[in-house]
């Protein structure tokens, strides 16, 4: 089950627990509640009972005690082991992640993975937040390996700025024919494709985030060949087009 409310700060729940507790309601039914909104492996049983205990007590801070001098539960070793979930995962949730260390709280995940490791939440995946120097040698190298590059004749393409970034890339840019913009791929093949799966599922999202998480899971689950087929059928629509010198064509 997803957390409804994903990585909350320690004090957060603990005033959860204290305010829960103050109505006279039984630890275990404290833990049902916090696992149905924080994640089913966000807090022990135990922990859940001695903080009831301690509220019960009399106890009205909601913030641990500051013992000085005290060492760091933040391991290289430990640091080591979220970054290799993630990278085996990268799409991996803090709740999920949490279940192969459940010694650590949340919050303390979540600071390993932003503080530690750098990273950040980017279309549902972790990705670092700066490129490594090694990222950027390799990346430049991808980019100049016999790309040839089809865009459309939208302004921005054509402006002057596009031009020298793409002659910096070393691509070799596949000229366009001009009031043509349905022979771009993604025009007749991937976003006609997409827009078939939206309509025959019925989809009805509740905010953009939803919507973002259903078309990036639909564009992984495709083959490769699905893509290679939306190049492959470019060659005859071109020849349609420039055949024809330049008039409409009908499917």
């Amino acid at each position: 089950m997803e957390a409804l409310i994903p990585a909350p700060a320690d004090c957060e729940v603990r005033s959860v627990i204290k305010f829960l507790n103050a109505q006279s309601i039984a630890p275990i039914e404290i833990h049902c509640q916090l696992c149905w909104v924080y994640g089913p492996n966000f807090m022990s049983k135990q922990m859940v009972r001695r903080w009831c205990r301690q509220f019960s007590a009399g106890q009205q801070s909601v913030h641990g005690e500051k013992r000085s001098g005290r060492p760091s539960i933040i391991t290289d070793g430990l640091v080591e082991l979220v970054r290799v979930h993630i990278m085996e995962n990268c799409c991996i949730t803090i709740t999920e992640l949490s279940s192969h260390v459940p010694h650590i709280s949340c919050s303390l995940l979540q600071k390993i993975v932003t503080e530690h490791l750098l990273f950040r939440k980017l279309c549902a995946r972790w990705v670092p937040k700066q490129l490594t120097p090694e990222h950027k040698t390799k990346h430049m190298e991808m980019l100049s390996a016999g790309i040839v590059f089809l865009h459309d004749n939208a302004r921005p393409h054509m402006a002057r700025q596009t031009a020298s970034l793409l002659q910096e890339f070393s691509w070799e840019v596949f000229n366009h024919p001009p009031y043509s913009l349905d022979l771009a791929p993604s025009d007749f093949h991937l976003f006609l494709h997409l827009k078939n799966f939206l309509s025959s599922e019925h989809q009805h999202f509740e905010n953009d985030r939803e919507a973002e998480m259903v078309v990036t899971q639909w564009f992984q689950s495709q083959a490769a060949d699905f893509y290679d087929t939306g190049i492959q059928k470019s060659v005859p629509w071109y020849d349609k087009c420039l055949n024809s010198s330049g008039d409409y064509v009908e499917k």
